[in-house]
């Protein structure tokens, strides 16, 4: 748990205007400020910003502390958002509680830098990688625009690229396999999580890495092992990266969502980069989970409806049924199309 103490300085020291200046326009009112709200659609202001610490909207009834507003504009939770503004800010996050060790920042600290890194090895494989991963790309229609904004790259089908990359850069075997990076098989030895896949970085937020996602390549499996290959290999829970809570991304379609959008939530990962090639920016998927109670409640604090769009199929339509009662009490409108 965060200390009362980190957040009352996060509370006085953020300011409410600079914040919300930086995706919205405002005009200065004597010692407010006013402007469109963010979010819901409207023509004339009535978004206001009262002596630079709360936000109320006449149009849609959104109010709240800086932290608040930083919540709903970044999709994030609210130890996630505190965090985040303290790091802004210059802040030392404290944290108090039985169930919370000193050192628990600063190994999620060090899992968002490995992360960071894997994902820059990652693309740089992409940048040497054989024709036939290419011919593969090119058969999915993957644009250039779209590697680059979602931060796609290849695992090699090296066994240990990665952590002889990661261990140069000073990261302990222990340290990746906590990760989730590396695994350690039952002699010992430590070899790369994924390997010969298409990988998807998860963000939790417009720069950090919480795990990764990755697709095969048929053509790199062997032809005995294919009936036993996953399609998809998703990163191992780690403190950073919880399925029941994060989803695929959200922070790449948070610009599409301010004036009260609504959001389409598919169920993969291909999902989400075809229809953001198609000009759709505005999709979510889960993260080889269902849709859960944390994932409803992130959303409702952004859009006010949820457009499934999950597969025509049997088990598309029960994955989909299976979700509408967590909608109850939600605030949130949902559809199946």
């Amino acid at each position: 748990m965060i200390a009362k103490e980190t957040i009352a300085q996060v509370l006085e020291k953020a300011s409410l205007g600079e914040i919300a200046s930086e995706t919205i326009r405002l005009r200065r009112q004597g010692s407010n400020y006013v402007g469109l709200c963010p979010f819901h659609a409207e023509n004339s202001p009535s978004f206001n910003i009262r002596q630079d610490r709360v936000f109320h909207c006449f149009g849609c009834g959104a109010s709240g502390n800086s932290i608040g507003f930083f919540m709903r504009l970044s999709g994030l939770t609210f130890p996630e958002a505190v965090e985040q503004l303290a790091q802004r800010l210059g802040i030392a996050v404290q944290h108090e509680g039985p169930s919370r060790k000193a050192d628990d920042t600063e190994l999620k600290e060090k899992m968002f830098e490995a992360n960071q890194l894997a994902q820059q090895f990652f693309s740089q494989a992409l940048k040497t990688a054989p024709k036939i991963i290419l011919d593969y790309l090119k058969s999915r229609s993957l644009s250039e625009d779209a590697i680059a904004t979602f931060k796609i790259g290849i695992a090699p089908l090296s066994g240990s690229g990665l952590l002889q990359f990661l261990t140069s850069k000073g990261f302990t075997p222990e340290l990746l396999v906590k990760a989730g990076l590396v695994r350690r098989n039952q002699s010992g030895d430590v070899y790369d999580y994924f390997r010969g896949r298409v990988i998807f970085p998860i963000f939790v937020d417009q720069e950090r890495i919480a795990g990764f996602g990755g697709r095969i390549i048929p053509a790199l499996v062997d032809e005995r092992l294919k009936d036993r290959t996953p399609k998809y290999l998703n990163s191992l829970e780690t403190p950073i990266y919880e399925k029941s809570k994060i989803l695929y991304g959200l922070p790449q379609a948070l610009a599409s969502l301010r004036g009260g959008k609504s959001i389409y939530l598919v169920e993969g990962y291909m999902d989400v980069v075809g229809l953001w090639q198609a000009g759709v920016k505005n999709v979510v998927a889960t993260c080889g989970t269902a849709v859960t109670e944390q994932h409803i409640r992130r959303l409702s604090a952004i859009v006010p409806k949820i457009d499934f769009l999950f597969d025509g199929d049997d088990a598309g339509r029960r994955g989909a049924g299976k979700t509408f009662p967590l909608f109850v009490n939600s605030r949130l409108e949902a559809n199946c199309i």
